[in-house]
């Protein structure tokens, strides 16, 4: 599924996506892509943002590594889940 030309997700940016009927975010960190569904893994309705070099939850505050998806703090407990994508020539596809 196309997801994105490399262009439009210069280093330090993320683009939003849907990704099987859900919100997702596409990350650009330090060059490499990383995609998430884009929900904090608290209560799954709040969606994170990319801001400096964290992912952030702004309801509750919650982080995540933009390279993993790890938790760095909470209130979520568990990593975001991973959407693996690949890089095309100058586009990027979810697989």
């Amino acid at each position: 599924m196309f997801v994105a030309k490399v262009a439009d997700v210069p280093p330090g940016e993320s683009e939003g996506f849907t990704y099987q009927g859900k919100r997702a975010i596409l990350v650009n960190f330090n060059g490499e892509f990383h995609a998430y569904v884009n929900v904090c893994t608290h209560n799954n309705i709040c969606a994170t943002e990319y801001e400096g070099d964290v992912l952030n939850c702004p309801c509750h505050g919650a982080q995540f590594r933009p390279d993993t998806g790890d938790v760095i703090r909470g209130p979520a407990k568990l990593p975001l889940t991973t959407i693996d994508v690949k890089v095309y020539g100058d586009s990027i596809y979810a697989l």
